[in-house]
């Protein structure tokens, strides 16, 4: 549930209806018996989909876990990566995403702000907002020039700011400028 699941499933009727043929891939282990979600609805996440929005089953494909060379494939080959997550304490995800130039629909919480750039590489919305993440995502897929356009300013963003030598030069600043107060 801390990825935001239920609130992405909430707002696929909303897009299939604007977006015929969007189809969504959802790779990932089911943490469903993990997070108390099992428990509670007496189900895992696929069949609860299947119950609540069986009609849009048809745009929905639940992977399961992948490997790392089907993930790859599958960030070479979509249009853009949704994970809607209420919390992130960094964003890993969202940057393997940028990695493949695919611009990323993502919450207002945790580190996902620090690691996008709203409106540029990124559209982000509140946490439990499936409404607007609808919008969000619907925005994206209506207009090729822009998930491009962010695509590619993602891709930028990473090389600039998440390579790992520029994050060892940036942890390298970050302790020098620790040790120059302590010694001050």
């Amino acid at each position: 549930q801390r990825k935001g699941i239920l609130d992405l499933f909430a707002a696929i009727p909303a897009v299939v209806k604007r977006v015929k043929n969007v189809r969504f891939l959802l790779a990932g282990q089911d943490n469903s018996h993990h997070d108390g979600f099992q428990q509670r609805e007496g189900m895992d996440y696929p069949t609860y989909f299947a119950r609540r929005y069986g009609e849009y089953g048809s745009h929905v494909r639940f992977l399961g876990r992948v490997s790392d060379e089907e993930l790859n494939g599958l960030y070479r080959s979509c249009d853009l990566f949704v994970a809607p997550s209420l919390y992130e304490s960094f964003g890993l995800i969202y940057l393997e995403a940028m990695n493949y130039a695919k611009p990323v629909i993502g919450c207002r919480s945790g580190g996902v702000p620090e690691v996008v750039e709203e409106g540029v590489t990124s559209l982000l919305v509140e946490p439990h907002s499936p409404d607007a993440l609808a919008d969000a995502l619907v925005t994206l897929l209506q207009s090729p020039r822009r998930l491009r356009e962010m695509g590619l300013a993602g891709r930028q963003r990473l090389l600039e700011r998440f390579t790992y030598l520029e994050m060892a030069r940036r942890f390298a600043q970050a302790y020098r400028q620790v040790i120059t107060k302590k010694q001050e």
